[in-house]
Formats: C-alpha cells, sequence, structure tokens
C-alpha cells in the first residue's frame, strides 16, 4: 500500500478533528496550549503474519496536544509518532516500523476527576528490511476507535507549583483493517475478477475491508501518571511522567506490540 493511499485514511480522520476544533472555539474558552512530549522507551513487539517470534527494541515517540478548556471540562486533540530506534537483524526478522496517531479527547469534571470519551485514527506499520528481498515492502494494521478516557489530576503543594497527574483511555469499538496474511492488499481486492495490477478501486477496497471489533478483540490501552512543575507567572510546565501502551488485536494471526518509558513533556499556555 503506498503512502498516498495510506495518506487518505488520514485525511477522514484529519477532517472530522477539524470540524470539532471548529465547534469547539466557537464557544468561549477560559484557556488553552499546547502539550509537546518525547517519550523514551522500550518496544515489544509480536507479529504472527511475519513471524512467532517477540522482539524487544529501543524505541521513541513524540506527542503533540492541543488543549482548551473551561473550569468544568477538556478537549484535546493529539498526535502521536512512534518509532523503533535499533533496527535488530537475524536470519529469522529485520523489521523497521511506524506507529502514527490521532486523536480527539472530550472530557468532563466529575468529582476530582475528569471523564469522557475519545476518537481515533491510528496505525502499526511494518517495514520489512534485509533479508526480505522479494516479499512484502510493508504489512499494515489500521484502526479506528472510539472509547472510555479519564485523567486526574492533584497539587502537591499550597502555591499549586507541584502537581501529580494520571490519565488512562482504552477503546470499546473499533473498525480494524488489516489483510490476513500481511499482504498490502486487502482481502476483499485479492478475490477473482476484483484484482487490478494497476490498484484501480483499491482506496475503496481497503476501507471496505475492516471488521468492527469491541474490547475482547481490540485493545488500546494508554495509561501515564506522573510529576510536573510549573517555571513561569503564565504556569508554563515541565513534566515527567511514567507510559505504559498496550496494542493487541486478536485473529487467527495475532499482533501485539507493549512500549513502556519515560515521558519528558512541556505545557505552554497560550
Amino acid at each position: 500500500m503506498s503512502p498516498k493511499r495510506y495518506s487518505h485514511l488520514l485525511a477522514l480522520g484529519l477532517l472530522f478533528l477539524c470540524f470539532t476544533k471548529a465547534q469547539a472555539q466557537s464557544a468561549d474558552s477560559s484557556s488553552n496550549g499546547f502539550l509537546i512530549a518525547y517519550i523514551q522507551n522500550t518496544e515489544t513487539t509480536q507479529e504472527e503474519r511475519m513471524t512467532y517470534r517477540k522482539y524487544t527494541q529501543p524505541a521513541f515517540n513524540l506527542a503533540l496536544q492541543y488543549f482548551w478548556e473551561k473550569q468544568d471540562k477538556r478537549q484535546a486533540i493529539e498526535l502521536r509518532l512512534g518509532k523503533n530506534l535499533n533496527v535488530i537483524g537475524t536470519r529469522f526478522m529485520t523489521f523497521q516500523h511506524l506507529r502514527p496517531n490521532m486523536s480527539y479527547t472530550y472530557e468532563r469534571k466529575r468529582g476530582g476527576l475528569l471523564l469522557g470519551g475519545y476518537v481515533d485514527i491510528g496505525s502499526l506499520l511494518h517495514f520489512p528490511l534485509r533479508n526480505w528481498e522479494g516479499n512484502n515492502t510493508i504489512s499494515y494494521t489500521m484502526w479506528s476507535s472510539m472509547g472510555f478516557s479519564g485523567s486526574w489530576r492533584q497539587a502537591l503543594s499550597k502555591d499549586n507549583k507541584f502537581s501529580a497527574q494520571a490519565r488512562l483511555r482504552f477503546p470499546l469499538v473499533a473498525y480494524v483493517i488489516r489483510p490476513a496474511y500481511g499482504l498490502p492488499y486487502p482481502d476483499n481486492y485479492l478475490e477473482d475478477g476484483t484484482f487490478d495490477f494497476q490498484r484501480k478501486e483499491m482506496t475503496r477496497h481497503l476501507l471496505t475491508s475492516g471488521k468492527m471489533s469491541t474490547l475482547d478483540r481490540f485493545q488500546q490501552i494508554l495509561f501515564e501518571a506522573g510529576l510536573s512543575m510549573h517555571i513561569t507567572e503564565k504556569q508554563h510546565q515541565i513534566g515527567l511522567s511514567y507510559v505504559l501502551d498496550y496494542l493487541n488485536y486478536n485473529e487467527e494471526k495475532d499482533i501485539q506490540q507493549l512500549r513502556n518509558g519515560l515521558q519528558l513533556s512541556g505545557i505552554f499556555n497560550l
């Protein structure tokens, strides 16, 4: 699947999020700003369409979030990109992978918590490298999901300079696109009378090849917990957090990825 065709899916999500952002900005907002984060983590992946072996590598994530909030609610649009660092090469497997994700979150205050939901669109892209000459140049799992989101924040000092925070999110339902054998072509495109070497109408078949899944089959759990400190009078912040990110899709040939590590972040209020 070419980057151009994959961009069609991202464009759909971007249009939806931009529309949501425009609607939210039409209302009065008490504060807004950006969060920028770098996450250094360890990544354990098992892609059974390619190999039944698990492999662990160092990796990194970048996150950019725009948020706007009132006293009783918070909304955010977030972009994330993950990539493995040292590509491990053996006679069994050599992979490089990317994990882009874009999400919109809406939470309202309930007691001492912010509770709500999110929608997202994301993918896990595998690029086989050396020892895979003549085989597939890419395999992919793509999804669009919606689910639960919750966050918590507590001041640790009277002047609110130091605080602790945590957040958790997981999907309740997802639409997952994943060819059965790791081929670039979706299953419904390989049928007799449909496949075309010029890839005519492949985008349509790609978008309609997915399956609806619930939490028992598709899990994408994100958990963060850490500390932050205000560093300016405008309440810009720096923070250090532990991040756990777990992805699992149960099929005939499963895919799993577990990432955990430390996140260094900065919040810049506008």
